[in-house]
């Protein structure tokens, strides 16, 4: 009934923080604000769960990962992602090419993550996948450009098209 689910919300709501528990007081324990409650601390489980993974080194990560450790490979791209996304961007200025770079990096990284030497300095060798990525893709795109490929149909200008001078 309502009185021992209010004893339950009680208990859950002594074990937080008092900002948060200002808002749960806010909320009160009716039924119909239940809902919101439980949504608030899905939210909160969340983002502890999101500060657990930025605590944990690096290192620690790594040795898990190494170790077979699905999560501690999902914890690597999640505290990392940004950083690698943010600085693929600058280089290419683009933002679909940038997660390209990302998603290519940290393939390349999970796979190669048993030669990294220095588990600590996870976050630079990945930054050098990512410009590696990057340098990779202005080679292409300048080996492109010197053949004639890098134009595509989008690109070419009507009386291109009508004269049949281009190619598929």
């Amino acid at each position: 009934g309502r009185a021992g689910g209010d004893l339950v919300f009680k208990a859950l709501a002594a074990d937080l923080t008092s900002p948060t528990r200002v808002v749960l007081d806010w909320l009160g324990c009716a039924e119909m604000r239940r809902a919101a409650v439980i949504d608030l601390f899905a939210v909160l489980e969340r983002a502890q769960k999101a500060r657990a993974e930025e605590a944990i080194a690096d290192d620690k990560l790594v040795a898990r990962a190494l170790d077979g450790d699905r999560w501690a490979d999902e914890a690597i791209f999640r505290k990392h992602a940004r950083y690698v996304g943010s600085l693929a961007g600058r280089l290419l200025r683009s933002r679909s090419e940038a997660e390209d770079v990302v998603q290519d990096t940290f393939a390349l990284a999970l796979t190669e993550l048993p030669k990294l030497r220095d588990p600590a300095k996870l976050r630079g060798w990945l930054a050098q996948i990512a410009v590696s990525q990057v340098r990779r893709r202005f080679r292409r795109a300048r080996l492109l450009r010197a053949f004639g490929l890098d134009r595509s149909v989008e690109d070419l200008g009507l009386a291109d098209l009508v004269a049949g001078s281009a190619s598929p």
